[in-house]
């Protein structure tokens, strides 16, 4: 693999201060400890603005892309796109197992509808072919009810030739 051209620029390093440099910083913490109060609260604000400059940088660096070009990202990249696929198939599966529960709740309501409808169907029917309403509607064709009970006809069997 060749060198990435789309590598970030780094900000330019500061060079190492001179030794007498140095002594004045020193001499500049001394005399922050006899002012305390006001040090204290320029540091914290300079801190604070440290902060909020490192964080710009962090988001800079996000939205431009330059994050993926890190070796940490590159060396874990594999794995960060397993977590995110895997991460996804697990989104959709619970997504369809919820649209699986609904659509079983939907049916078995239907199913209790048509139950209901069958039962009362049942029982209509079961109204409908009782000998009373049956004679009801017959009245005005002419067929009357029969007054005789049912019986069975037998016929005499004839007796079976027996071989001697």
């Amino acid at each position: 693999m060749g060198k990435n051209k789309l590598k970030p620029k780094l900000p330019p390093v500061d060079p190492l201060p001179e030794p007498e440099l140095l002594d004045e910083g020193k001499a500049k913490k001394e005399e922050s400890a006899s002012k305390p109060e006001e040090e204290e609260a320029s540091e914290q604000e300079l801190q604070r603005r440290e902060r909020r400059r490192l964080r710009r940088e962090r988001l800079r660096s996000a939205l431009d892309g330059s994050v993926l070009l890190e070796k940490g990202v590159q060396k874990y990249g594999g794995l960060v796109l397993f977590i995110f696929l895997l991460a996804m198939f697990l989104i959709a599966d619970n997504y369809f197992s919820e649209s699986t529960v609904r659509e079983c709740a939907i049916i078995k309501g239907e199913l209790k509808e048509l139950q209901f409808r069958q039962i009362s169907s049942q029982a209509e029917l079961m109204r409908l072919s009782r000998q009373s309403s049956v004679a009801d509607k017959l009245q005005g064709t002419g067929v009357k009810e029969s007054v005789v009970p049912p019986y069975k006809i037998r016929e005499d069997k004839p007796a079976r030739n027996r071989k001697k």
